[in-house]
């Protein structure tokens, strides 16, 4: 069995490795998106000193924000004149009409600003390192699943033989649509779908384990407390079933 083919096998199971991938990949997303819209106030950005043109008060349900037009100077000596682009919840002390703030804009788009230190920076930031924690599960569990597919042809090569018994053979439906037209929360299977098996196990030492999914069908019939056959990967001492390995015996 080649070692892509297994790799994937194991890979089907791993729901929380799948989900974490597709929570690391929207945050990746989300980091790059920002970059590439040219509002990434977190890398890039220029620092300036800005006159405050107009300052409007504004009080809101959750937190009171102050609206400023501020008027700066480019490092390439463009003057540039805001219109209510500034939103902030707190202001130097002796801020307004005439005062002077220090302030980020981005050299692609001037319009674009936000106040020293910058709340929209502080944000980008948090998404940025939000996609690197994201990461590092997603890192782990990947990484867990390299080592037990290394442990699937260690204990088909050279694994030591234990014998077991079967606990139970779990079954249930996987489910392809739901049919929705009796309202969202009285929904009913609309198609059938694939019915799959797993096996529980006990070996000799006392040890539970079960069996890979398979699809019902390919599940052998197997009765509670029919003996089998195990294998047991001797570096990691992880315990297959032989079925699982592709072997052939599969009862003692």
């Amino acid at each position: 069995m080649r070692w892509r083919t297994v790799f994937f096998r194991l890979f089907h199971e791993a729901r929380l490795l799948q989900f974490a991938l597709i929570m690391a990949g929207a945050a990746v997303f989300g980091t790059v998106y920002v970059a590439a819209t040219g509002e990434n106030f977190a890398v890039g950005a220029e620092r300036a000193t800005a006159t405050v043109v107009s300052m409007q008060f504004k009080s809101g349900r959750g937190a009171d924000s102050y609206l400023l037009d501020v008027r700066y100077v480019t490092e390439a000596g463009e003057s540039v004149t805001t219109s209510g682009k500034i939103v902030a919840s707190k202001l130097p002390a002796g801020a307004g009409p005439g005062s002077h703030l220090p302030i980020l804009y981005l050299p692609r788009r001037p319009d674009a600003v936000d106040l020293l230190p910058g709340s929209r920076e502080a944000e980008q930031m948090f998404v940025f390192y939000l996609a690197l924690l994201a990461l590092v599960p997603a890192f782990v569990l990947f990484h867990g699943l390299l080592r037990k597919t290394a442990s699937y042809f260690r204990a088909r090569q050279g694994g030591s033989v234990r014998r077991g018994s079967v606990i139970a053979v779990k079954t249930w439906e996987h489910w392809r649509g739901l049919d929705s037209r009796d309202g969202f929360y009285n929904s009913r299977p609309r198609r059938k779908g694939v019915e799959f098996a797993r096996m529980h196990w006990i070996d000799e030492t006392g040890r539970k384990g079960s069996s890979l999914r398979r699809v019902r069908g390919a599940m052998p019939a197997l009765a509670a407390g029919q003996e089998i056959y195990l294998l047991q990967d001797p570096a990691s001492r992880r315990v297959w079933w032989v079925r699982d390995l592709g072997l052939k015996a599969e009862t003692a």
